[in-house]
């Protein structure tokens, strides 16, 4: 919720590695408009992905839901739905359900099963937006397959 934030921290952190001699690995979507910069350093490499949840479902999966105009919904947002609906759209809520509404068919709940369901932060959330919500459970082995990934092509453009 704070990209300019976010790009100084991880410029300074990515930027400390890569001084430090350390490849780097990085998880994570465009949180901010030069995340893909990243990919462009050396000894860096990214998961693949456009964003968390197409890193945690997969392009097919990621992109069907998508068609069918779905606001996904991680655990740290689930419990914090407020913080995020109020920065990102306001305090108005019949504005922000007839935002939601309009871009959005369904609420989905993307279920790492590292935490619990947050059924009634669920619905509270559903309530206030005017939209039905649904979960899906990730392959627990989606993210590690990722990981493995990048960490593959990274060691490929160390024997470049």
């Amino acid at each position: 919720l704070r990209p300019e934030k976010l790009q100084c921290r991880l410029d300074a952190l990515v930027e400390d590695q890569l001084q430090a001699g350390n490849r780097t690995l990085l998880l994570f979507g465009d949180c901010h408009p030069h995340m893909v910069d990243y990919d462009t350093k050396p000894a860096a490499c990214r998961v693949a992905g456009s964003n968390c949840f197409e890193i945690l479902l997969g392009a097919d999966l990621f992109r069907r839901l998508r068609d069918q105009r779905a606001f996904f919904v991680l655990p740290d947002w689930a419990a914090r739905w407020q913080e995020v609906v109020r920065l990102g759209l306001g305090s108005n809520r019949e504005s922000v359900k007839c935002l939601m509404t309009d871009l959005h068919s369904k609420l989905v709940y993307v279920d790492t099963g590292e935490a619990p369901l947050p059924e009634e932060d669920l619905q509270a959330f559903s309530q206030y937006v005017g939209l039905p919500w649904e979960t899906i459970q990730i392959a627990p082995d989606r993210l590690a397959v990722g990981i493995r990934d990048a960490l593959e092509e990274l060691e490929r453009d160390d024997h470049r």
